[in-house]
């Protein structure tokens, strides 16, 4: 059981160091939100993308705790729902960024960033990565 445990730190320390990776790069203030109509809805921060892996940190934190406190027959059960947890918000924390940054043409000026020549690309990320 020992191997969950690290693992899942592992994967949590993982999902921070990709993000930081991510923001590294990117400039001061991105889109974080796309309507349907294609438009971007909201900039943010860059600094916006911790969130998800602060929410990885807070229910991984949680579920680590309900499986060494909670019932023995639920512990291993708990533990590998916790990895899938950490792998689905690690492909977030990778595929959102990359998405939204690749779906917009940025040009100096904040009211000029307009989505790429793919439209439905910028619809999907937006329905499905929105904040």
């Amino acid at each position: 059981m020992k191997k969950f445990y690290i693992a899942i730190s592992i994967l949590i320390a993982l999902n921070v160091i990709i993000t930081s990776a991510f923001v590294a790069f990117m400039p001061e203030e991105v889109p974080v939100h796309i309507g349907f109509s294609g438009e971007v809805d909201r900039i943010g921060s860059k600094y916006e993308s911790f969130i998800l892996p602060l929410l990885s940190l807070v229910f991984g934190g949680f579920l680590l705790l309900l499986a060494k406190h909670g019932e023995a027959d639920n512990e291993r059960v708990l533990l590998r729902a916790n990895i899938a947890l950490q792998f689905f918000m690690i492909a977030f924390s990778v595929l959102s960024p990359a998405l939204i940054s690749n779906n917009f043409v940025r040009k100096p000026g904040f009211a000029n960033i307009r989505p790429n020549s793919r439209p439905s690309r910028a619809i999907a990320t937006g329905a499905v990565f929105s904040p």
